[in-house]
């Protein structure tokens, strides 16, 4: 009798000891699971980071050199179409953007102004115009041109781009309308296509991630994933809508607020540049088309700037003159950009000069880097030339008061 008590008393620990070990060998499986989905996720933010770092850059020095083309252009017909490739560029860059925001899962930046409807309706439209032209399908826009909407005009014109190109995309013949008119204090705009239609089961699941429309991978996912987050982002919605009477295609509903008088000063709608202030700054930008289109384009906005490709260059110049401004980037050769903020700030001592990065790298780290070094500001590539001036007059006004 003692014996089989033991056994049963020896069997009992055995198994409370196997579950101990089993319920432990789970957690851990449990951490080095979220580990490595951690670790994952921490590689796949520093690869898209990396790779909008190589487009950036690029890009910024493209789109420069698209806007003075465009300026020294005599033909109108040339600045129409450097314009449209310079929107392009533009919203390629506000593509990326999207990608790393919605890698990260952060709120979309917007920068809201009263913008009017007809003119980005067909901003967009003239994008699309030349190959509906060549498919012979007729695009059509109407609406009162006195509707101003309240919006960022890239988003906006993110969020019409890819309805007009969803409807070039699955219409074979026939029409695409843009229309748009006044509703409850709203304004409504649609995009009406001739093409196939979408199922009544499909018309939420368009809006996720990943959702497609064809199996042969027509797809409308993210595009019009992130374009609802843009949308509501800006007060407004995007829907699918039942076809206008008489056609048979897909027909989306754009929902907009209405801009009032106070909501931003008229002269944002026709984007008259601003001066860049009578501080005197000096650029540092190691790229030879980045810096060359920058610095045209300030000096164009009569701003007092000079420029230099390396720290090295840089440093006499800064150090001759308290008062001079720096605009530099992060990634200079030998003397890096951080490296180069640290030794001013060591230098300048009580005295706080204003010292702004221009960069490609969007790293929250990075940026956070930067402002630890003693950068005042982090500015992220491309930019316009109006939000810079805006960005360089806001310091010209602190040394004032």
């Amino acid at each position: 009798l003692w014996l089989a008590l033991l056994a049963l008393i020896l069997w009992l620990w055995q198994r409370l000891h196997d579950r101990r070990l089993q319920a432990a060998h789970a957690l851990e499986v449990q951490r080095q699971k979220a580990e490595w989905a951690q670790d994952s996720a921490a590689r796949t933010n520093r690869f898209l980071a990396h790779l909008s770092h190589e487009i950036r850059n690029p890009l910024s020095g493209l789109l420069g050199l698209l806007r003075i083309a465009e300026s020294e252009s005599d033909e109108p017909k040339q600045q129409q179409r450097l314009a449209l490739v310079r929107s392009a560029g533009q919203q390629i860059a506000a593509l990326v953007e999207d990608v790393l925001v919605h890698a990260r899962r952060e709120p979309l930046p917007l920068r809201l102004e009263t913008l009017n409807l007809q003119a980005l309706a067909s901003e967009a439209a003239d994008r699309h115009r030349p190959q509906a032209q060549a498919r012979g399908i007729e695009m059509i826009l109407s609406g009162s041109p006195d509707h101003s909407v309240l919006g960022d005009r890239t988003r906006l014109l993110q969020i019409l781009d890819n309805l007009m190109g969803n409807a070039l995309k699955f219409t074979e013949r026939g029409q695409i309308q843009v229309g748009w008119e006044a509703s409850g204090g709203q304004v409504l705009l649609w995009v009406q296509d001739d093409g196939p239609g979408i199922p009544s089961d499909r018309r939420e699941t368009i809006f996720a991630e990943r959702g497609q429309l064809q199996a042969d991978g027509r797809g409308l996912g993210l595009g019009l994933s992130i374009a609802r987050q843009l949308a509501e982002a800006m007060g407004g919605d995007l829907v699918l809508a039942d076809p206008m009477p008489g056609r048979r295609g897909a027909r989306f509903l754009l929902r907009l607020r209405t801009a009032d008088r106070q909501d931003a000063p008229a002269e944002s709608a026709a984007h008259i540049r601003p001066p860049c202030g009578n501080r005197r700054w000096l650029l540092v930008e190691d790229d030879p088309v980045q810096r060359a289109s920058l610095m045209h384009e300030l000096t164009a906005a009569d701003l007092q700037v000079e420029a230099a490709s390396n720290a090295l260059t840089a440093l006499p110049q800064l150090q001759a003159d308290p008062e001079l401004g720096l605009l530099t980037d992060l990634g200079l050769p030998e003397i890096d950009g951080l490296t180069l903020i640290r030794m001013l700030r060591a230098q300048d001592g009580t005295h706080h000069r204003p010292i702004l990065v221009l960069t490609g790298r969007v790293l929250p780290e990075e940026q956070r880097a930067a402002i630890q070094a003693g950068a005042d500001r982090v500015l992220a590539k491309p930019i316009e030339p109006e939000r810079l001036c805006q960005v360089l007059t806001e310091y010209d006004l602190r040394q004032d008061a």
